[in-house]
Formats: structure tokens, C-alpha cells, sequence
């Protein structure tokens, strides 16, 4: 059972909560990296476009 002598303890605590300058919010913050070779749509263009790039130049002589 709430009383009212618990909810102004409540409130006075609260408010001193609010007032100390000690107590900061803290904040997290996750970050996921993927590795390029997991990705792989991402991969595959890649070895696509280096392998278009090699028969191209070895067709055109660059090489």
C-alpha cells in the first residue's frame, strides 16, 4: 500500500537525483562491421569487374 509520507519520499529522492551534478547519462553506441568477403553480391562484382578488367588488358596487349 502506497502512503502519502512514501510518495513525498519518492518525489524528495527523485528531485535530489535531479539536482547532483555527479550523476551523467550515459550513452552506448554498437557498431557491427562486416567484412567485404562476407558480403557476397559485393565480392562477386568485385571479382567480376577485376576479372573483365585482366581479359581486357591481356586481350589489348596491355600486359
Amino acid at each position: 500500500m502506497v502512503t502519502s509520507d512514501t510518495t513525498k519520499n519518492l518525489l524528495k529522492i527523485a528531485d535530489e537525483i535531479l539536482k547532483n551534478e555527479n550523476i551523467k547519462t550515459i550513452s552506448y553506441e554498437d557498431r557491427k562491421y562486416d567484412e567485404l568477403i562476407n558480403m557476397k553480391w559485393l565480392f562477386g562484382l568485385i571479382m567480376i569487374l577485376l576479372g573483365t578488367e585482366w581479359f581486357l588488358r591481356k586481350r589489348n596487349g596491355g600486359l
